[in-house]
């Protein structure tokens, strides 16, 4: 897990000369700035700067650190794309996710239909939308799946199955160094991310064999017969980098029936 802080960047300018006629003036900044290089010809540098006077920094960067792709950020943004794009991958220092995050992301999962037969499929349109006023970025890692969790009316985890998913299936993975996945992305006010998950009516268990592609963490569940008719819970576990100033996992109710 990263724990990032936000960081201040401090110019400090240092000038000496030469007690002599040809006399050389530099100036060497501590800070180095994490945009894009740019070619430019020699500067000897700005001319000496009152020691009382402030350096106003600026406000901090939501986006600092974080990919500048455009699918990362924006008023409408795709989800699972972004959990995809390794292009995402937040700086080290960019900012955390503010506190306000829980109350301003509003966080919601419609079902296409509330009622499905046993074995039947429908759609969970997932929206997290900004209401606040301030640009705010959220940061996952892990399983970046969106996996569909399961529990019926009595609480009992229909999915994902009970017990631990297979272990990858080729030996030659087990030394295999692998990058836990990490993403993020910034919600502008008024921007909405969003994605489409299907979910069966099923019961689920783990395949008999694990993966067989090195570094795979997600194992799919596979089925095991309809669900009996009932309510049913169905949740989106979001796969946040900390449990800290999060919006809440979204879940809807689900009849099935016939």
């Amino acid at each position: 897990m990263t724990t990032r802080t936000i960081s201040w960047i401090a110019a400090i300018i240092a000038l000496s000369a030469a007690a002599c006629g040809n006399g050389n003036t530099s100036t060497t900044p501590v800070g180095v700035s994490t945009a894009s290089p740019v070619d430019t010809a020699f500067d000897a540098g700005p001319p000496p700067i009152d020691s009382a006077t402030p350096i106003d920094a600026g406000a901090p960067n939501p986006s600092a650190g974080g990919s500048e792709d455009p699918a990362c950020t924006g008023t409408d943004i795709d989800l699972a794309a972004v959990l995809a794009n390794k292009k995402c991958r937040a700086g080290a220092d960019a900012p955390p996710t503010p506190a306000s995050a829980a109350q301003d992301v509003k966080v919601t999962l419609t079902p296409s239909n509330a009622k499905v037969k046993p074995g039947g499929h429908l759609d969970l349109a997932l929206d997290l939308t900004n209401s606040g006023t301030a640009p705010i970025p959220l940061y996952f890692a892990g399983d970046l799946t969106l996996a569909v969790s399961v529990k019926d009316a009595k609480g009992k985890t229909i999915a994902p199955p009970a017990g631990n998913a297979p272990k990858n299936a080729d030996p030659a993975c087990m030394d295999k160094p692998c990058k836990n996945p990490e993403s993020h992305l910034v919600l502008p006010p008024g921007g909405k991310a969003h994605a489409k998950i299907g979910w069966d009516a099923v019961k689920v268990g783990w395949p008999a064999k694990g993966p067989t592609t090195c570094c795979t963490i997600h194992v799919d569940a596979v089925a095991k017969g309809p669900l009996a008719a009932g309510n049913y819970t169905v949740k989106i576990p979001l796969p946040y980098e900390s449990n800290q100033g999060n919006p809440a996992d979204p879940e809807a109710q689900i009849r099935v029936g016939k």
